[in-house]
Formats: C-alpha cells, sequence, structure tokens
C-alpha cells in the first residue's frame, strides 16, 4: 500500500489518477485507525451473548433490525443487501463499510470532528475489483468469500448526497480474528489497489476552508434539516 501525505486539496487532484476506470474513497480523523466494519469493532466489545460465529452475530442484529423497522421504512427492502443498508444508515453495526466516489466528500469525514485537530488524518483510496451496480446480483450473505464494492440503490438522500458507495467484508471461520483491511494478511492483495492519503494534523483547518470555498459542506454530505443546521452553525464558528 502506497502512503502520501497531502497538505492541500490542490496535492490531492494533482495526484489522482483520471485514467482509472474505479476509484472509491474514505476518510477517517484518525490515521491510527484501522479499516473495518462496525460489526467487527461491535463484536469484540459482546460479553452477554456467547456468539458462535460473526454470522450469528449477523443474523441475530439483522433479525432484529427487521422486526421492529418496518412500521418506520416506507418501502419494504427487497433483499438483505438493502436490509444492511438500511441498518447501517440508521446506526445498527454491519459488515458494510462507507465509501464516496467523490474525493473531496471522502475527505470531509478526515476533517469533520475538530475534537481530532491534534491527529493525523487519512483518506483512502481503492481501486480494485470493478464495482457491481446490481446489489440484486451479490452473493448471499453467507456466501462471501472476499472483499466486494458495491454502488448501492438511492435508498436515501444521504446516499445521493455523499455519492456513496459500499464494501461488503467476508467473515473469518467462526469467531476468527477481525480481519482489518489495512494490516490483515487475508487482505494483501487488495492492499495493492489501496493508497492512503495522510493529512498532518496542522494541515486539518486550512483543508476544512478549502472544501467549503468548494461548496463541500453539510449541507451538501448531509441533505435535509440537520445538514442546514450543521452547516450554519459551522460557518459562523469558522469565521469568527
Amino acid at each position: 500500500m502506497q502512503i502520501v501525505e497531502i497538505e492541500t486539496i490542490s496535492q490531492l487532484l494533482d495526484d489522482h489518477d483520471y485514467g482509472l476506470a474505479f476509484a472509491i474513497f474514505r476518510g477517517q480523523l484518525d490515521s491510527s485507525w484501522g479499516v473495518a466494519p462496525s460489526l467487527f469493532r461491535y463484536g469484540e466489545k459482546i460479553t452477554g451473548f456467547d456468539y458462535q460465529s460473526w454470522l450469528d452475530l449477523e443474523d441475530l442484529l439483522l433479525k432484529q433490525f427487521k422486526l421492529s423497522a418496518v412500521p418506520y421504512i416506507e418501502k419494504t427492502p427487497t433483499n438483505d443487501i438493502e436490509w444492511l443498508i438500511h441498518a447501517q444508515h440508521h446506526g445498527l453495526p454491519t459488515r458494510l463499510l462507507d465509501w464516496s466516489s467523490n474525493p473531496l466528500k471522502a475527505l470531509y469525514f478526515c476533517l469533520d470532528d475538530e475534537a481530532y485537530d491534534d491527529v493525523d488524518g487519512v483518506l483512502y483510496r481503492h481501486t480494485g475489483h470493478g464495482i457491481s451496480v446490481n446489489p440484486d446480483g451479490l452473493p448471499p450473505l453467507n456466501g462471501i468469500q472476499h472483499l466486494i464494492a458495491f454502488q448501492p440503490p438511492k435508498l436515501n438522500v444521504r446516499i445521493v448526497g455523499q455519492e456513496g458507495h459500499f464494501t461488503i467484508f467476508p467473515f473469518p471461520e467462526g469467531k476468527g480474528v477481525v480481519p482489518y483491511l489495512d494490516d490483515h494478511p487475508f487482505f494483501e492483495d487488495d492492499r495493492k489497489n489501496l493508497k492512503k492519503y495522510v493529512i498532518p494534523a496542522n494541515c486539518k483547518s486550512r483543508i476544512r476552508k478549502e472544501l467549503r470555498i468548494l461548496g463541500v459542506r453539510p449541507n451538501s454530505i448531509y441533505p435535509g434539516l440537520d445538514g442546514v443546521a450543521e452547516d450554519i452553525k459551522k460557518h459562523w464558528a469558522e469565521i469568527t
């Protein structure tokens, strides 16, 4: 995995390979964090339920979500991938990982919490495996054997606003060691398709202002009134 340090947006754009047929991006506030879905981080904390495998844990959480979510969903999902997308959107731990096809919108997530301005952020670029535009064509959840990137149906406005994509992770056997994309041996081949951009802590504030000038701000990342309110709040805090 190649690692590059960037201090400005122009450096990121100058480094981009515009001939790539496929590229998705993921930003994280802290460059020391591993790259893994929330289900893996959540499962490591469970003490009150002796699940026998990661698949068992996923099945339990998804079944409970389905039972409780129906009254609040306008259009019932047609498959388990769509259910996972809804669950992910509303904060349930899943094996999906969020990415964006827009590098600047992914970069926003390296910077959107000033509490982390004292640590380096990171932006990952993933260019492997092509992309599936039809989630209906993906294997069943118990048949996913490798990392798969896919473009989801536009189930909510945040997917649209963030130009969202997902990767869905395979599970290790049973309750095996959690496979982190950035360092686990299982993903050695996938890391050949990863590039890591490190954003120094002392550059975060300036890049955040650059993004705002370019229109990448809360109301474009989070369409709706929540994004509008957050945009107004951050605007006045930044200029005072």
